[in-house]
């Protein structure tokens, strides 16, 4: 899953992200464990209590990339990789094979956390953590900026997308025993490609990509073959599944929505960041209406945490209690505006070449996306 964004000196000022609507980038579960990362507020965790604060004050180099993993906040910083297992009170450098490296990339797969690390114009390296630390995990990657990895739940196969200079981008695979690369295709007339989090079934892994101003969604099945899913008027941000329906959000912020097999057309629903845990899925909320997290609940989402849910660390240390003070500030109670109604699930007549939109906006998207189907089929 992806789990990271990237955070600055400014992370106390409401107003740093998307003109300071943005309440959190990025929401992924650990477990069953709710995480959040927010430009506004900080790395968060769900608790009991609520969400609670974890400070990063010590941390020596930022701006980073947030990412946790067994009961660990990681820090991806041009310095290397920095790890902190009390709440963010005290920050280290990791060491291993992942000393001083710039990391890429942080993902877990079914036997723990792997990364991968590059030195350009050097080759491309993943690295597994284990019991004494990180260690270099199969053959060097081919050459080229490793720009993502993912590895394939049913089988342990890795893939990763590679740019090289003056070439279109293309998808290796290595096995589970990751010996020798294989290149599985070319990417031509792509661009900005990267794994999402979308499960199309039969274990297909998703690439999203840019085609110029327009996006696409490309699937790799079991047999790796690559065909493309989708085509959509603007680029996909990110996307998740939950149940039978998947999620995408596009660079604009428009919410599209997938039925089984079926197209994805507009939808009401969050414009912000997903995440999802086998038929629960939660959203990012906006500042001004009052929500945090959303929770997916027959005929919308609603409101799972509010702001009030945001408890401050546990830090001795002065410089911490000072930046808590500085959040708990910006935490002005907000109205609650209610539930994100869903519109309910999108209909295409006869003909196959319209849809049916619960907003103006949203009508908008749809009709692009009509006039793209009629080019193609009607």
């Amino acid at each position: 899953m992806m789990r990271t964004f990237l955070l600055s000196l400014l992370v106390a000022s409401p107003a740093f992200a998307h003109g300071g609507q943005l309440a959190a980038e990025v929401l992924f579960y650990e477990g069953d464990d709710l995480r959040a990362v927010s430009s506004n507020f900080g790395l968060l965790t769900a608790t009991e209590r609520g969400f609670e604060w974890s400070c990063f004050d010590t941390l020596t180099s930022v701006p980073f990339t947030g990412f946790y993993h067994g009961e660990k906040w990681y820090a991806q910083t041009r310095a290397g990789l920095f790890e902190s297992a009390d709440k963010g009170c005290s920050w280290a450098a990791v060491g291993g094979s992942l000393a001083g490296q710039p990391v890429a990339t942080l993902r877990v797969d079914e036997q723990g956390l792997v990364a991968s690390a590059q030195r350009l114009p050097g080759l491309g390296q993943l690295h597994r953590l284990g019991e004494a630390g990180f260690a270099p995990w199969g053959q060097p990657l081919p050459q080229g900026e490793l720009v993502d990895f993912k590895v394939r739940r049913v089988d342990g196969a890795v893939f990763a997308l590679i740019h090289d200079d003056g070439q279109d981008p293309a998808v290796w695979f290595v096995d589970s025993e990751l010996g020798e690369w294989s290149l599985v295709a070319s990417l031509e007339g792509l661009a900005e490609p990267r794994f999402i989090d979308l499960e199309l079934g039969d274990d297909q892994l998703v690439v999203a990509v840019f085609r110029g101003a327009a996006g696409e969604l490309w699937a790799i099945d079991t047999q790796n073959e690559l065909a493309r899913r989708a085509q959509l008027p603007t680029p996909i941000l990110e996307g998740r599944s939950s149940g039978d329906e998947h999620w995408v959000i596009t660079l604009t912020g428009v919410p599209l929505k997938a039925t089984g097999n079926g197209p994805f057309l507009p939808a009401e629903g969050p414009e912000h960041c997903l995440a999802s845990k086998t038929e629960q899925m939660v959203a990012c909320g906006d500042i001004d209406d009052g929500h945090l997290v959303l929770a997916r609940v027959p005929g919308g989402f609603e409101t799972e945490y509010p702001f009030s849910t945001i408890v401050g660390p546990a830090c001795p240390e002065a410089e911490c209690n000072e930046r808590w003070v500085q959040i708990e500030s910006s935490l002005n109670p907000q109205p609650d505006a209610g539930p994100v109604v869903d519109a309910g699930p999108p209909v295409e007549p006869p003909s196959g070449c319209g849809c049916l939109s619960g907003s103006t906006a949203s009508l908008g998207w749809c009709l692009l996306l009509v006039a793209l189907r009629r080019r193609q089929r009607c």
